[in-house]
This record gives structure tokens, sequence and C-alpha cells, in this order.
């Protein structure tokens, strides 16, 4: 007799949903451009791994998990890449010192 796996894998695919949500209102109310980008990390990181154990789970430890969890692997390896260019660009810009520039406004009178 087997264990139906629906509900476990809908709860895993619910909390990779839940966690991509969560982060796109976070970076839709974040303040600046590095406000933004640590929002972006639970969505890449959570989503993913939900993702994974949801194939394992639904298909046991083969080749198709094997494969989602390369593809994952990728996924937070080009994340963190992303995250970074993003970041050394926003610096390179000047993002940094307009910040600086805008706080200082708000807090001298």
């Amino acid at each position: 007799m087997t264990v139906p796996t629906g509900p476990v894998v809908g709860m895993l695919l619910l909390v990779m949903l839940g966690a991509a949500a969560l982060s796109s209102i976070g970076v839709l109310t974040a303040r600046d451009t590095f406000d933004r980008l640590h929002y972006v990390g639970p969505a890449a990181m959570l989503g993913g791994v939900a993702v994974v154990a949801a194939t394992v789970v639904e298909t046991g430890f083969g080749m198709i998990a094997l494969r989602a969890g390369l593809a994952v692997g990728v996924l937070q390896i080009a994340a963190a890449v992303t995250t970074h260019a993003t970041a050394r660009a926003a610096l390179g810009r000047g993002e940094l010192a307009r910040m600086r520039q805008a706080h200082d406004e708000v807090v001298e009178p």
C-alpha cells in the first residue's frame, strides 16, 4: 500500500508560492535597490528547495529528482551571481551615495 503524496506535494508547492508572493511584496515595498536585493533571496532559495522536495516526494530518489536538484543548484548559483552583479552595478552608478544623501536630508532638520 502506497502513501498518497498529493497533499504533501501540494503543501510544498504552496510553500514555494508563498515565498515567491512574499518576496514580490517585499520587492514592491522596498525603499531602494539594496533592500530589494535582500527580498529576492527567499524566493530563490526556499522556492527552489520546496520544488526539489516536492519532486523527491512525488517521484522518489531517482533521475528526475537528481535533475531537478541540479537545475535548482544551478539556479541558486545564478541567483547569487546575479544579485552580486546587480549590487556592484548599483554601487558603480552611485546608488549608495544617493541613498546616504537622502538619508541625511531626512535625519537632519
